[in-house]
């Protein structure tokens, strides 16, 4: 388990759809109250250049942490995609939680894209504090990417 973290995955959308929230599998410590959901959004063609990101959903969501692994997941987002953008779907946490994740997948569809990018940041101090500035981007250079155990459920 590790505290201080932000997780997730970026994808390219191949579509507009409409997000309407996600979930992250983790394993949250019974001291946890809350965790942090973002939803970024990068119009330009350079998904790994900071300052393009605009964060488009922000929420801090209170809950009972399961006692084991579990889906924990966003409010309701309701922000329309762009084909042709990348969005990027984050975890945030300051408390001790485990999180699943796999190495060396192929960037290959989700529905609503394709998975192109992982996220990783390891001194993350909370909602009120995140940069995007302060991220690191990884697969940029690769065919295969990490992935963070993440469903984002959407409809046109």
């Amino acid at each position: 388990m590790s505290t201080d973290r932000l997780r997730g995955n970026v994808v390219q959308a191949t579509s507009n759809d409409t997000i309407a929230n996600f979930e992250m599998y983790l394993d949250v410590d019974s001291s946890c109250s809350y965790l942090d959901f973002y939803v970024l959004e990068n119009t330009t063609s350079d998904a790994t250049d900071h300052s393009s990101w605009t964060i488009v959903y922000d929420s801090r969501e209170y809950f009972t942490p399961s006692s084991s692994w579990d889906y924990y997941n966003s409010d309701t987002v309701d922000y329309q995609m762009t084909s042709g953008a990348y969005y990027a779907f984050l975890v945030g946490w300051e408390c001790s939680t485990a999180y699943y994740y796999t190495g060396g997948d192929s960037k290959s569809s989700v529905g609503f894209g394709t998975l192109d990018l992982s996220i990783s940041y390891s001194s993350y101090t909370g909602i009120n504090s995140f940069d995007v500035s302060d991220v690191g981007f990884y697969g940029a250079t690769s065919s295969t990417v990490t992935t963070y155990d993440t469903t984002v459920n959407y409809h046109p």
